[in-house]
């Protein structure tokens, strides 16, 4: 049996912990190794991160609040099943927030941030090269979060980064065999719109991108494949 030890010596040391099991829980879900409708068993979990039952059940609830995690009564957790509405929503959210996150964007950018987006989109594309897909994914994803910071508005990057979180789970769960998130090449061209402040321009790139991401997506509902626990957080060797 794997188990990670974590000593526990202060109440800071505590948070720590269920922070650290939080975001590995999270990020298995946003890279698509815990599947949508896969079961998550506080033993099992309480069992891998040797941390007791009740702070699992905390670290659940927390993840259900993210809209990561479904808490069935009787049931027990699952990771979250996006219904066909609640993705087409997300979509249509999205949209409208992120083409206002351009406009302003383009009002508040310094030549520092486009640097940082220069250093994400080539982050991108080295992992890209180098098969490393699920990091590619999340590089992708917090491209967009970089702009909602760029921008200036924390209330706009709060909601974007549920709705990504979101989008993460609709795409694992509908996104098709051949589903391609993305690119680089296409952040470098809406990069370019941005820095010569061709707004309208990259507000018609976001809306394109964000309706081929949509239409990627086979709304049929797929039975939860049985998902080995240990196997998703296994050490890397």
């Amino acid at each position: 049996m794997i188990k990670k030890s974590f000593p526990v010596e202060s109440d800071t040391e505590t948070i720590n912990i269920d922070q650290q099991v939080y975001e590995q829980i999270k990020r298995a879900i946003f890279d698509h190794r815990l599947p949508p409708g896969t079961k998550l068993t506080e033993e099992k979990l309480s069992d891998l991160f040797a941390v007791s039952r009740e702070r699992i059940r905390k670290v659940l609830q927390r993840l259900s609040y993210d809209k990561c995690v479904s808490l069935k009564p009787n049931r027990g957790a699952y990771v979250a099943q996006p219904s066909v509405q609640e993705a087409r929503d997300v979509f249509a959210t999205r949209g409208l927030i992120e083409s206002h996150i351009v406009e302003l964007v383009v009002q508040n950018a310094t030549e520092a941030d486009y640097a940082h987006l220069e250093q994400n989109i080539a982050r991108e594309y080295a992992a890209h090269q180098q098969g490393r897909l699920n990091e590619a994914i999340a590089l992708s994803g917090e491209f967009h979060l970089l702009l909602a910071e760029i921008s200036r508005n924390i209330v706009l990057l709060d909601i974007l980064r549920d709705l990504v979180a979101r989008s993460s789970l609709i795409i694992a769960m509908y996104g098709r065999q051949s589903f391609s998130l993305c690119g680089y090449e296409d952040h470098q061209v809406f990069l370019k719109r941005l820095k010569t402040r061709q707004v309208q321009q990259a507000k018609k790139l976001m809306q394109e991108h964000l309706r081929t991401l949509e239409a990627q997506l086979y709304f049929e509902a797929r039975s939860a494949r049985d998902i080995d626990l240990t196997e998703v957080f296994k050490p890397k060797a």
